[in-house]
């Protein structure tokens, strides 16, 4: 959407909404916009990160079992740190910005 759609689509907004209705909107649709570029920033991280995880773990002869318990293990709890982080908890512990 380019500047000109967004004021107008606001100015018609604000004929039907509070300025607070539209506050929180545009602080949802924000976060919703936020939350998915974290998400695919995540995704894209993740693929880089378990392709190289795995190259290095069979260089150094892991069974393929005990690789997919550690990729898991290490998903999981790369997910629970982001969302975390998303709450200002999280990843803050991790750089001692706590």
């Amino acid at each position: 959407m380019n500047r000109t759609q967004r004021r107008k689509t606001e100015k018609n907004l604000k004929k039907i909404m509070t300025d607070k209705q539209l506050k929180n909107l545009k602080e949802d649709i924000s976060n919703e916009f936020i939350s998915k570029k974290v998400e695919e920033r995540f995704n894209h991280t993740w693929e880089k990160f378990g392709t190289i995880l795995l190259e290095t773990m069979r260089e150094f002869r892991i069974s393929q079992e005990r690789i997919n318990q550690i990729v898991t293990t290490a998903y999981n709890r790369l997910e629970e740190e982001l969302k975390g982080a998303g709450k200002n908890e999280g990843l803050s512990k991790c750089s001692g910005n706590e």
